[in-house]
């Protein structure tokens, strides 16, 4: 088996997010925005690409998550994320608890901004997207007695749609349905609902 390369400086943009000075870590987040999608755009929307090196990687990013900068931490739970979809599933599965914990960070940033991303998780069919399926039901039912408990819901049941959107996944539309319902109050759960709407209107055609 041929070793696996990375790709042309990215060893060097590792060594930017680690070292945590400002201006590295704006050149390492728009180096792998790149790297991740072909051009500069958003590592917690933009669908990525399947790369060959994200076995080379993996285990600095699941490193990065406790960094003691919350902005490395972040980009380092976009990349595992994104990556996800070009690695081993079960390496995905192993470290995925380490992933999630990070969307319950101190810095609520930081924890919003991994969230929206996870749901690049789920772009692998089979085990990896029932395992973040799994996470979405069980966040968004104890959410609730967390702080910004509405923008969590929302994070959610937005990147389940992203998800969807790729994927033509009818389970993501039945669970987003189940989730929505959940919510109590009228003006979240019209807010909620209008992140599906279209996607239930045709359904019900």
């Amino acid at each position: 088996m041929s070793e696996t390369v990375t790709p042309d400086g990215l060893t060097d943009t590792i060594s930017q997010l680690k070292e945590a000075h400002a201006d590295g870590i704006a050149e390492a987040h728009a180096a792998l925005q790149v790297a991740m999608s072909g051009h500069e755009g958003c590592l917690r929307t933009d669908e990525p690409l399947q790369v060959d090196w994200a076995d080379a990687v993996w285990a600095d990013f699941v490193d990065l998550l406790s960094h003691k900068n919350n902005h490395v931490r972040s980009i380092a739970g976009h990349m595992l994320s994104n990556l996800s979809y070009s690695t081993d599933p079960v390496r995905v599965l192993r470290d995925f608890g380490e992933l999630e914990a990070v969307t319950h960070d101190e810095k609520f940033v930081t924890a919003r901004h991994v969230l929206q991303s996870l749901w690049k998780v789920g772009l692998s069919a089979g085990k990896l997207r029932a395992r973040y399926l799994q996470s979405c039901r069980d966040r968004y039912g104890f959410c609730p007695s967390e702080k910004n408990a509405t923008l969590i819901r929302y994070d959610i049941l937005v990147g389940m749609r992203s998800l969807f959107d790729i994927t033509a996944d009818v389970s993501l539309r039945e669970l987003a349905g189940e989730l929505i319902a959940l919510e109590t109050d009228e003006k979240y759960r019209k807010k909620y609902a209008a992140a599906w709407r279209d996607a239930m209107q045709e359904s019900a055609k």
